[in-house]
């Protein structure tokens, strides 16, 4: 599983909490904002498609939220940003994915 760990931060204008991901790789930035911005509000059937793939009962599944796209494998997920097409994709391992959802809903 790629080195990250979660952290809280104070909006300075509002003064109100907010829990963060970070990983020590910025190769995963894009995985950290798809958790940040998808998991709390899709995280059911976002855990779903992850499930039915690493399960086996589906070769491949697809995930789309408000602002990321997932394509889902057994072996890895991609993870892009519907709405800026200049970021990069970001490939991480299915099961490290699932696990960092689950962590993040804790």
């Amino acid at each position: 599983m790629p080195e990250h760990y979660f952290r809280t931060i104070r909006d300075r204008r509002s003064g109100t909490e907010k829990r963060i991901i970070e990983f020590q790789d910025e190769q995963y930035d894009l995985a950290a904002s798809f958790i940040m911005t998808e998991a709390d509000r899709y995280h059911k059937e976002i855990l779903k498609v992850l499930e039915e793939v690493l399960a086996g009962t589906r070769r491949e599944g697809r995930f789309r939220g408000t602002q990321y796209r997932l394509a889902v494998f057994d072996a890895y997920t991609i993870i892009y940003d519907e709405e800026d097409d200049s970021l990069p994709w970001c490939q991480i391992d299915t099961e490290d994915l699932y696990d960092l959802v689950q962590e993040w809903l804790v």
